[in-house]
């Protein structure tokens, strides 16, 4: 076994195939993809990357699966534990390979290119009119980055596994999607286990950032340890599932439930203080503008580092503004229920999924508001980006004033 320091969780164990994995050029271009984008114009300790986030998500991932190896639940190495436990390791180091540079900005915020997490169609080839095995639809490029890697490092043996691992925890967001792959055999029951155990709502991935996110920023923000001790397996719709035990001895744990709603209080916490910081947003907003513009592909995106993509627009006003440090002022914060529909029927969740997903719309919207401005004398504000914000339900827009004042 080998060993790396890390700075969140100290000494982390890595076995010989997991070592020549890292040393890749496909993996260690994790490097170059921050882990919270543009905050460092914010809190500038905040440069951490992608890699050292999934050496630590394998790294808690691992002690979830003992603890639940320990309790008797999984893992068990007379039924094929230890293969399992090497297939979570696998799949917890590379279920972010598919990301590009400020991934979560360009993927979520304002989606202008496919989620990094989103498999292929189909995980297996499929037998064509002719009777041979042909390939199905185009791969992900989640799939492509983690083949290629795992080729790279001689781990070709674990493409299938963990690929269905990972497929598992994107079709998990959907009881009946996670249900019809399982029944079609493109995902076995075992590994939902595994898909849990790496990115639900409790998982490993959340208690690495939790914990790495805060640290890097400076906050303080930390969470008991007595959680791993709640990590078991139960049963949910006909399938193992990890679970988080709040009954022992039929008695309810109060305990457990306040060490979780910590959690969850932390993760608010990041959102409110870091992800969603109102100097961030207009960065992101930024950002999002000048690649929206380049036309860049998420294959091109993916050949470039965060400070490579801003090298290669270094030319683009909006990035020579970022550089600056001249971002954009918010001026407009809309809540979800002050949305008003004018009595149509339309939902509102859906109008502010097609005015997210829609660049044509915003395009237009954005021309009308600054000619409205314009007509009322406020020429010195111009609508740049409008984008959803999950966690509060609510819409920013962004625009920049000469004189660098708000509204």
């Amino acid at each position: 076994m080998k060993v790396i320091r890390d700075n969140i969780h100290g000494d982390i164990e890595f076995y010989p195939e997991e070592m020549k994995l890292l040393h890749t050029e496909e993996f260690e271009r994790l490097h170059g993809c921050r882990q919270l984008g543009l905050s460092h114009l914010i809190y500038p300790g905040a440069k951490h990357s992608r890699f050292e986030h999934v050496l630590g998500v394998m790294h808690v991932a691992t002690k979830i699966a003992k603890r639940m190896r320990k309790q008797g639940f999984f893992f068990q190495k007379d039924s094929g534990g230890g293969h399992l436990i090497r297939v979570l390791r696998f799949a917890a180091l590379l279920h972010d390979m598919g990301h590009v540079p400020f991934g979560h900005t360009l993927e979520d915020e304002m989606p202008i290119i496919p989620k990094h997490d989103s498999p292929s169609e189909a995980s297996a080839p499929n037998p064509g009119s002719d009777g041979n095995m042909s390939t199905p639809v185009k791969n992900s490029r989640m799939d492509l980055a983690v083949s290629n890697a795992l080729k790279a490092s001689g781990n070709q043996k674990f493409i299938e596994p963990v690929l269905k691992v990972l497929k598992a925890i994107d079709a998990s967001k959907d009881d009946e999607d996670l249900d019809r792959s399982v029944k079609a055999g493109e995902i076995k029951p075992e590994y939902l286990v595994l898909a849990d155990i790496i990115g639900n709502t409790i998982c490993a991935d959340l208690l690495d950032y939790i914990r790495r996110d805060h640290a890097m920023a400076g906050i303080r923000g930390r969470y008991d340890s007595r959680i791993f001790r709640y990590f078991g397996v139960g049963e949910y719709k006909g399938y193992q599932r990890a679970v988080i035990q709040l009954v022992r001895t039929g008695r309810f744990r109060n305990d457990a439930l306040a060490d979780l709603l910590d959690i969850l209080k932390l993760r608010y916490n990041l959102s409110d203080k870091v992800l969603f910081h109102p100097k961030k947003c207009a960065a992101d907003s930024m950002i999002i503008r000048a690649v929206s513009e380049a036309g860049l592909t998420a294959e091109e995106l993916m050949q470039h580092s965060d400070d490579g993509l801003l090298e290669r627009l270094r030319d683009h006003p909006l990035v020579r503004m970022i550089r600056q440090w001249n971002l954009f002022k918010p001026v407009f914060v809309c809540g979800l229920g002050q949305i008003n529909t004018y009595g149509q029927t339309h939902k509102k969740t859906e109008l502010i999924e097609k005015l997210h997903k829609d660049s044509k719309l915003r395009q237009e919207i954005e021309a009308r508001i600054q000619a409205d401005t314009r007509n009322c004398g406020s020429s010195t504000f111009s609508l740049i980006q409008a984008y959803e914000v999950m966690p509060k339900h609510c819409k920013r827009s962004f625009a920049r004033s000469s004189r660098r004042r708000q509204v």
